[in-house]
């Protein structure tokens, strides 16, 4: 097994194009979870070997489980602007 834990950000078309194909390989290859997340739905898809997927939506909380324990985090907030974003870059006053 290379990985435990697979993210895969589907932020195009071309990103969900086959992402069951994906999700179902890195299973084969031994990965215990893959989340998927749709910037544009603001979801998260959970995928564990032996266990039904999951769709949670922006107010539902992803947790690590055993891959990743004691991670949890509100599916909005992966898909929040962080505030560093809105705001204006400093003032580099050498450049006067």
């Amino acid at each position: 097994m290379l990985f435990r834990s697979v993210v895969e950000i589907a932020s195009t078309n071309d990103r969900r194009r086959g992402i069951d194909e994906r999700v179902s390989e890195w299973m084969k290859w031994g990965v215990k979870m893959v989340w998927v997340l749709d910037p544009h739905m603001k979801q998260a898809h959970t995928f564990e070997p032996h266990r039904s997927s999951q769709r949670l939506h922006a107010e539902q909380t992803l947790i690590g489980g055993t891959i990743l324990w004691g991670f949890a985090v509100t599916v909005g907030d992966l898909f929040r602007e962080p505030k560093w974003a809105a705001e204006p870059p400093p003032i580099d006053p050498s450049r006067n």
